[in-house]
């Protein structure tokens, strides 16, 4: 396949591409990461392409698995709020500091 060829074939998958990320990724940043990585390794592959009427099939395959890399990567994230549970209510200053302050009166120095 040519270079001319793939980029034909490229712009009339390009919907098609997105959609497929879409369905499995969900987020639209995910999906355009997942579309461009796949159009790379497309490109840098392209002499494995047996059969030019599979190019559609091929980089669907690929950009499934970029997607499923994706979603692995995401797997290892641990977000703040899993370890540090958010909060409803902000401590009082009572339990900011539990220590009782002194009055003016014990302040004031007699005369």
């Amino acid at each position: 396949m040519t270079k001319n060829a793939f980029i034909k074939e490229v712009n009339d998958a390009e919907a098609m591409l997105y959609h497929v990320a879409k369905s499995i990724l969900k987020n639209d940043a995910d999906c355009c990461d997942a579309v461009q990585e796949t159009l790379l390794k497309a490109y840098e592959k392209l002499d494995t392409l047996k059969k030019e009427k599979f190019f559609r099939t091929w980089i669907t395959r690929i950009l499934i698995n970029e997607c499923n890399g994706i979603i692995r990567k995401r797997k290892n994230i641990i977000s703040v709020t899993t370890c540090y549970p958010v909060r409803r209510s902000w401590p009082t200053i009572r339990t900011c500091m539990p220590f009782t302050l002194p009055t003016t009166d014990a302040v004031l120095i007699p005369l």
